[in-house]
Order: structure tokens, then sequence, then C-alpha cells
């Protein structure tokens, strides 16, 4: 159960990427193995680690480490506790989407 609500939290990760990109009229990868390469989204967007804020390294993990492989398997191989992952995986959706807020301002301002 828990690898897959950390499976799906990485999903919820790459949807926002993508759509502050959408935004930012930047090409991404729709399909294929790069079009889940959330750390390569993450640059693309114009953010870095450090943006994270991360005391833990559970929002770096999705950026470092979540792949879609994790469907297939039946345990996590990280020594972090899951649910702290799947909180983190809002975190790290909640900035992106404090970026796409921040945007949108800027874009109603002029």
């Amino acid at each position: 159960m828990a690898v897959g609500c950390v499976y799906l939290g990485g999903y919820a990760v790459e949807c926002a990427l993508k759509a502050h990109l959408k935004t930012m009229n930047k090409p991404f990868p729709k399909s294929g193995r790069e079009g889940h390469n959330l750390r390569a989204l993450w640059a693309k967007c114009a953010l870095e680690l450090a943006d994270l804020k991360d005391s833990d390294g559970a929002r770096a993990y999705y950026l470092t480490q979540w792949t879609t492989d994790l469907r297939y398997q039946t345990r996590l191989e990280t020594a972090l506790d899951p649910g702290r992952l799947v909180k983190s995986a809002g975190n790290v959706v909640g900035i992106v989407r404090k970026r796409l807020r921040r945007r949108a301002i800027r874009r109603g301002a002029r």
C-alpha cells in the first residue's frame, strides 16, 4: 500500500510541473521515460534543489530517486518513512503551485 501511495505522489509532482511548464509556454516530453523525469522537469521550470528547503531528503526523493518502476515493487528501497514521503509529495506540489500563483499574479498585473 505504501509503495502505491509514493508512486502516485510522484505523478502528482509530475502533473504540477507539467502544468507549470504549460503556463510558461515551454515544451515538455509527453511520453516515454523523459516525460516522467521529475528532476529534468523541475530544472526546466527554472527551479533548483535548494527551492525544496528539504531537511530530511523526503522532498528531494521525488527528484532524485522516484521512478515509474515503483509500480513493480512491493516495498520501498529507502529508509525514509512512506508517510513522510507522501506528505512531501504534497509539499513539492505546493511549491510548484505557489510558483504558478505568483506567475498568474504577475501576468494579471500587466
